[in-house]
């Protein structure tokens, strides 16, 4: 009698599960999967770390991580023990920011390698609204929903977001789409390579925003 017992263990992360930061870190103990949408991010400074889990979609459908309205959130992925990384895969969207401010996808300081890799969706980074988020890091691959159609980072509507240090290659259409409405961006050191039709940048608004070309690598 007299022992202090402790808090039952948090039930695994599950897909339907909305996200809050009360439970910093939000850590995937597994892989998870559906045939819908995954993952909410449910208020501002949610901390996601997929830990070297897979999170899968299943036939382009759905989103995989969606952070609507929120400000301050962390995406990322510090891998297994071994240091391997997850994947988000066949989602129409990965990973969807919408009117997100100051929110961080993959690395919070460039070299800590704690970026997502997104792969086989029909669009992989989607930025649409708000402004202030950082894409740092991740590896954002093979998006291909079949018939040329797959894009790998896309902005729209969006302001003053800083794209660096990704890997984009081979995404069917475009590695990085930069739609109407953006300005202020800036796109650096990032690598691509073997963007399977068209060019690595689409561009309605690039007189708007930064690219350093002499940082950005292509292959």
């Amino acid at each position: 009698s007299g022992n202090v017992c402790d808090s039952p263990p948090a039930a695994p992360i599950a897909c339907g599960d909305t996200l809050m930061a009360a439970d910093n870190p939000n850590e995937l103990t597994g892989d998870i999967s559906t045939s819908g949408d995954c993952l909410t991010i449910g208020e501002d400074g949610v901390i996601l770390d997929l830990k070297g889990y897979d999170i899968t979609g299943a036939s382009m459908s759905g989103i995989g991580i969606l952070s609507n309205g929120r400000s301050s959130v962390v995406i990322k992925d510090s891998g297994d023990a071994g240091g391997d990384k997850g994947e988000i895969k066949f989602f129409l969207t990965a990973i969807s920011l919408a009117g997100n401010s100051g929110t961080i996808v993959g690395s919070e300081i460039i070299g800590n390698d704690d970026g997502v890799k997104v792969a086989g969706n029909r669009e992989g980074i989607k930025v649409d609204g708000g402004s202030g988020n950082m894409i740092y890091e991740n590896e954002v691959i093979d998006n291909d929903a079949g018939g040329g159609v797959g894009t790998g980072i896309i902005l729209s509507s969006t302001i003053n977001n800083i794209v660096r240090s990704n890997t984009v290659r081979r995404n069917a259409r475009y590695g990085i789409s930069i739609l109407s409405g953006t300005s202020g961006n800036r796109f650096q050191d990032n690598e691509f390579c073997d963007t399977d039709t068209l060019d690595d940048f689409y561009c309605d608004e690039i007189d708007n925003n930064e690219v350093d070309d002499g940082g950005n690598m292509g292959g």
